[in-house]
């Protein structure tokens, strides 16, 4: 390194260098970053944050307005929390996963993959087709890999379908218009076709 850097080398081999603007590099010569971490071999990390004690194993992220805390809370089932300005895993949890792999969003205690709590009873899940009609915002449902069932709306005035993938129908369709559409496709039991007015047809 010339007279701006520092290096310390191990064997014969650098292994950290210091540069002119406070950079630090672990298997690099030329960070460029605060901490520049190299590595050329086939490891499957490059960095722990341990912890032997009590405390919790963290690592913290800021800006002047906001800082996030994420890591796994000794204290509460070694669950891997992530928390909005917090300076405790348990303060202001945002995601929480837990050892059985649930994950919580405004919960701490998942009790499903999926597990989804608002204190201000507005827990909702926004799925938006950012492009429009004719593009589809919805979910698959499936069991053992194959899909069963979706649920959509694309954009246009067919509404809310549901779409069977083992019978390529849609047994039910709520569309804008405000009928109710029912296919009940072989099947010879009757369906209700209901209207927006107090007529209703029974076939």
């Amino acid at each position: 390194p010339d007279t701006t850097q520092l290096a310390i080398s191990a064997a014969g081999s650098e292994t950290m260098r210091f540069d002119a603007y406070n950079r630090v590099g672990i298997g690099v010569a030329a960070p460029s970053a605060k901490l520049h971490v190299n590595v050329s071999d086939t490891s499957k990390f490059q960095s722990v944050i341990e912890q032997d004690s009590t405390g919790d194993a963290a690592l913290k992220f800021g800006v002047p307005a906001r800082e996030w805390l994420i890591g796994i809370d000794n204290s509460d089932g070694d669950r891997f929390k992530i928390c909005a300005d917090a300076n405790d895993l348990e303060d202001s949890t945002a995601i929480t996963f837990d050892t059985s792999g649930n994950c919580g969003i405004g919960t701490a205690a998942p009790t499903r993959l999926l597990h989804l709590k608002d204190s201000a009873n507005n827990a909702q899940i926004v799925i938006d087709a950012e492009d429009g009609s004719g593009y589809e915002a919805g979910i698959i449902l499936q069991s053992a890999g194959a899909s069963r069932w979706q649920i959509f709306d694309n954009g246009t005035a067919s509404g809310l379908n549901f779409y069977n993938y083992a019978t390529t129908s849609y047994p039910l369709k709520l569309p804008t218009t405000g009928i109710v559409e029912m296919d009940r496709g072989t099947s010879d039991i009757p369906f209700i076709d209901y209207k927006a007015t107090a007529d209703a047809d029974t076939t």
